[in-house]
């Protein structure tokens, strides 16, 4: 196990992509007596799309393809036989309220979750994937917003990546939803 709390990221992929480090951030998300829960988080965006978009709309300043991975802690580390996976309908449950508060915050609109499935990830293990589909509406410009949270366990910690990336509107700059899932899956998959 890595002394970097961040998660590790496919960075030269991110790099030749054209996806950008915006943001890093390391929280303390609850305090139990016996242990804390500790999140470190790494968020990326393609620049080139919200460049294009806010060329034509003053009013969408917004990032619109973003990636994220974090990387769960538990300090001190969880006791023998009560592994990260007996956390995880809770973490999965708290990780999805929190990726649709993000959503709202950024400005998206009726948030509406699909069926979960499972992603395998580079490194063997099975993510659960939630799928999301929202809105941005801001007056004359309209788009429509897919989502998407992966969350699972690697050496015994969780990790949580996602993003998301818009599937319609935003005339007249021209969208990719398929190439964008894709690239974001692919992501996803290579998160440790």
């Amino acid at each position: 196990m890595s002394d970097d709390p961040y998660p590790d990221v496919p960075a030269e992929r991110l790099s030749n992509d054209g996806w950008r480090r915006v943001e890093r951030t390391s929280e303390t998300l609850f305090s139990l007596p016996a242990f804390r829960v500790e999140g470190h988080t790494l968020l990326y965006e393609r620049p080139d799309l919200r460049e294009a978009i806010r060329a034509t709309s003053e009013a969408a300043d917004l990032p619109w393809r973003f990636f994220f991975a974090t990387r769960l802690s538990f300090r001190p580390s969880l006791p023998a036989g009560i592994g990260a996976l007996s956390a995880f309908p809770t973490v999965l449950g708290a990780a999805r309220r929190e990726f649709v508060a993000d959503l709202r915050e950024r400005g998206f609109e009726a948030v509406e979750r699909g069926r979960s499935r499972r992603l395998l990830v580079d490194v063997g293990e099975r993510a659960r994937l939630t799928p999301y589909e929202a809105r941005f509406d801001a007056g004359t410009l309209e788009a429509g917003i897919a989502a998407w949270l992966a969350v699972w366990v690697h050496e015994g910690e969780f990790r949580i990546a996602g993003g998301a990336y818009p599937t319609s509107g935003l005339d007249p700059v021209t969208l990719e939803p398929d190439r964008y899932r894709e690239e974001l899956f692919a992501l996803i998959r290579g998160v440790r």
